[in-house]
């Protein structure tokens, strides 16, 4: 299912071509017509026996999703996170931004720095515009010390962070979890890869994608 809705997203935002005076083509109509038909050409392939149907029905309704309308309120919303830190739209149609630990916090530390302070505060100026929105906050440590202390001190930046937004105006929801070392996005045996392992992230569910899932 994974590799489907990867697909889905890349096909359906061809949807997002630019105009020769630079300015954003619309994806309400062919780029949504173009999310749907791949959505349902990869739902198709990738179905399990005995649910082609079905797998074709949820491929052009994702695909469809992201190629229209809500692919332009997701574009918006990703380019104003990219302001301050690094964000992506993940295959489940959510904004995913990466806070990177080593400029967040001390080591061995859940205190949030100065300039950890001064990115969050940003990334609340933000947030807070958007209450009806979604949040999870999951921290993450690379594989060095205790499975246990990575575990507690990956929970607890998580929940520093969150804090941290609900005191600066941000109004959604919000809910925490921490990982430890368990989901490396990067290679542990190499001081590179550790640091890029070391990091809290914000997982946002757009309000407006939400209501169009549960139509699906």
């Amino acid at each position: 299912m994974k590799k489907l809705m990867i697909l889905c997203i890349s096909l359906a935002l061809v949807g997002c071509a630019t105009n020769p005076d630079g300015t954003l083509k619309s994806k309400t109509g062919a780029g949504a017509g173009i999310g749907a038909a791949a959505g349902a050409a990869i739902g198709t392939i990738f179905a399990k026996k005995g649910s082609k149907t079905k797998g074709t029905l949820i491929g052009a309704g994702v695909g469809g999703l992201l190629g229209g309308g809500i692919g332009l309120i997701l574009d918006k919303r990703k380019k104003e996170l990219e302001e301050v830190a690094q964000t992506e739209v993940t295959p489940e149609g959510q904004l995913k931004t990466k806070i990177k630990g080593d400029i967040t916090f001390a080591t061995n530390s859940s205190s949030i720095n100065y300039e950890g302070t001064e990115k969050i505060r940003k990334l609340a100026a933000i947030l807070s515009k958007y209450p009806n929105d979604s949040i999870e906050i999951t921290g993450h440590t690379d594989s060095q010390g205790t499975a246990s202390w990575n575990q507690q001190l990956s929970s607890q930046r998580a929940e520093s962070v969150r804090a941290m937004l609900v005191n600066n105006g941000v109004r959604a929801p919000i809910t925490t979890a921490g990982f430890g070392p368990s989901l490396p996005v990067a290679d542990n045996t190499t001081s590179t890869g550790r640091a890029q392992n070391r990091r809290v992230e914000i997982n946002i569910e757009v309000a407006e994608v939400a209501a169009e899932k549960a139509k699906m």
